[in-house]
């Protein structure tokens, strides 16, 4: 089955109408899911989303739990459980990237998607992109 890793570029971007990649993020979301694909995420993003919305006031912060919640009760989203390997194999990534200012949460990204063998990511980050994953939504953008 073709999986996709959710990275939190896109998952801010399909709660937040006013994100400039709302609409992109929602038409392919929609599409990948009509095709039947298989999403994966991890908590870390889930951790990263609701940090990024936590200064958008309680009427966002509370529609954001609820954006969460039904993530992690969707079907098609299977979230990897992370554990001290995964972060010790993100750390060591991390390390090994001194040039780069890839963050903790996209390290631990970038390894479940190498361990799972996903190529394609839901975000526009170039990071995933200098590490030779596909950026879906650079992809779909005019």
């Amino acid at each position: 089955m073709r999986q996709v890793f959710l990275d939190t570029a896109y998952v801010f971007a399909a709660f937040d109408p006013d994100d400039a990649l709302h609409d992109v993020a929602v038409s392919i979301g929609s599409e990948l899911a009509r095709e039947g694909i298989e999403f994966v995420g991890t908590q870390t993003v889930l951790v990263e989303f609701l940090t990024l919305v936590r200064h958008m006031g309680a009427h966002h912060r509370a529609a954001a739990v609820r954006f969460v919640q039904a993530m992690q009760t969707n079907p098609r989203i299977v979230f990897v459980e992370e554990s001290p390997a995964l972060f010790d194999q993100a750390l060591s990534l991390y390390l090994e990237r001194p040039d780069k200012t890839y963050s903790m949460g996209d390290c631990i990204g970038m390894v479940v998607c190498r361990n799972l063998s996903i190529t394609e990511v839901l975000t526009y980050d170039e990071d995933f992109v200098r590490e030779g994953f596909v950026a879906l939504l650079r992809e779909s953008q005019p």
